[in-house]
């Protein structure tokens, strides 16, 4: 009777011990903690993932600061090795460096893979572990359409970037004939060098595309939104930026890419996978809706009147 009695306790122990075990979750962003970006996805990835009822552990790459592909090299092993001794049950990324990070340093074990906030094309990422997740949209023509109900041109545009690889991979998906004139440049100098000649031009829009790798004329980097506070004071003509955070800090306007709204759909994913193991069937969601967004401060300052847009959308 006493044989069966510890039987049992050893197995009430052993069951106790797995229930109070938590599924170990590993997300491996591509930028630094504080990048708005990154602030958004972790947020919209929170919203479904419990961080109580899962080990979580945050892994940063910091490329959008350091740029230099020497940098990723050395980041990468050390990292990756961080998250194989984790060993989790999922490992979520976010942006393309974080799965060209896995690409090159092919050294993952086989815990599948979900990803969110990819440009490029996942496909073309040789990568063998089982992946699914969320890519980004430029919603360009929507956001020359909200020009457009604000009574404004946008005949004459103009595009200006950075010459991060997230730029390399936006620009395959927009049609560059469409503008005027396409700059792509991490010196700030040169950057205010084209906008104040696009003021003394026929420049109808300037579109904004990324600015988080600008340097200035020492090398440093420069901080974002210096960036667009030096547009704010210098520039007359209406901006549209791409993403939520630019029209936070002070573009005009846009029809924006939310990193909240596709963590929140990777997040769906996550829980559906921890809680009954299904991975999701379809490898490549696109998460298609953009966000209109007007900085109502930035139109004050441009004497534009943002009643027009009541009844749109």
């Amino acid at each position: 009777m006493l044989k069966y009695f510890i039987i049992i306790c050893v197995l009430l122990a052993i069951l106790i011990s797995c229930l109070g075990q938590k599924s170990k979750v590993a997300i491996l962003y591509s930028y630094y903690s504080d990048y708005k970006w990154t602030i958004n996805e972790n947020n919209g990835l929170m919203e479904n993932l419990d961080s109580q009822k899962y080990e979580i552990r945050n892994y940063y790459l910091d490329s959008k600061k350091q740029t230099q592909k020497q940098w990723l090299h050395e980041q990468c092993p050390a990292i990756l090795a961080k998250i194989i001794d984790f060993e989790p049950k999922l490992l979520i990324v976010f942006d393309d460096n974080a799965l060209r990070c896995l690409e090159k340093f092919a050294i993952m074990p086989d815990f599948p893979i979900l990803f969110g906030g990819i440009n490029k094309n996942p496909n073309s990422y040789q990568i063998k572990a089982k992946m699914a997740g969320v890519v980004g949209t430029i919603h360009l023509e929507e956001s020359l359409e909200l020009l457009t109900k604000l009574g404004l041109p946008n005949t004459n545009k103009v595009l200006i970037t950075d010459e991060s690889e997230t730029s390399k991979f936006f620009l395959e998906q927009i049609p560059l004939e469409a503008f005027e004139e396409v700059v792509v440049e991490n010196n700030f100098a040169i950057w205010q060098q084209k906008v104040l000649q696009w003021q003394r031009s026929d420049i109808d829009a300037l579109c904004v595309l990324l600015y988080h790798a600008l340097r200035d004329s020492q090398g440093n980097y420069l901080p974002p939104q210096q960036l667009v506070n030096w547009i704010q004071e210098n520039n007359r003509i209406p901006e549209i930026g791409f993403f939520d955070f630019s029209i936070e800090a002070g573009l005009l306007c846009g029809v924006t890419t939310s990193g909240y709204e596709q963590s929140k759909l990777v997040g769906k994913m996550a829980v559906t996978y921890l809680e009954d193991g299904t991975f999701p069937t379809k490898k490549i969601h696109h998460y298609p809706y953009g966000k209109p967004r007007i900085n109502i401060g930035r139109a004050r300052e441009l004497g534009i009147d943002v009643r027009k847009l009541q009844n749109w959308r």
